[in-house]
């Protein structure tokens, strides 16, 4: 992706949003700069209305074919890999794997705060209820020796 090109070309690589094909940007760039004069478009992916795309052209015509591409809504990627694509995507494959472990971790931690406030709650249940009635019992046995 940080390919920029050779001694005497420049390669463009970004997007055009909308459901643009490769032939009309060919069509577009021959009506908006007919003064390109050597230049390649390679259709990289097109779904959802994005058209991907890597554009070789003369490096001394490169600023006005990117000018000429940005009208038609072209953008080069916000963020560029530093690695290999296909180490790139091992890397964030790593990561996801990392996430799923720590992501199990922290519902297994869940689970036993989860049992030990079930546990903290049955307590409650039972000796809250001891206690009350005891209270009672003793409450009605004080009433009782009073009548007496």
């Amino acid at each position: 992706m940080n390919f920029s090109g050779t001694e005497s070309t420049a390669v463009l690589i970004g997007s055009i949003d909308g459901n643009v094909t490769r032939d009309q940007v060919y069509a577009r760039l021959a009506a908006d700069a007919p003064d390109l004069e050597a230049f390649d478009i390679q259709e990289i992916s097109s779904d959802a209305g994005k058209l991907c795309l890597a554009v070789v052209c003369l490096k001394s015509q490169a600023q006005q074919m990117e000018e000429a591409l940005r009208m038609q809504g072209f953008a080069r990627p916000a963020q560029l890999v530093s690695e290999v694509p296909a180490q790139e995507l091992q890397n964030l494959k790593d990561e996801v794997e990392r996430i799923h472990e720590e992501t199990g971790r922290i519902q297994e931690k869940i689970r036993s705060f989860i049992l030990i406030r079930i546990t903290f709650s049955l307590f409650r249940i039972i000796f809250g209820s001891v206690h009350r009635s005891t209270k009672y019992w003793a409450s009605s046995a004080s009433q009782r020796a009073l009548f007496l």
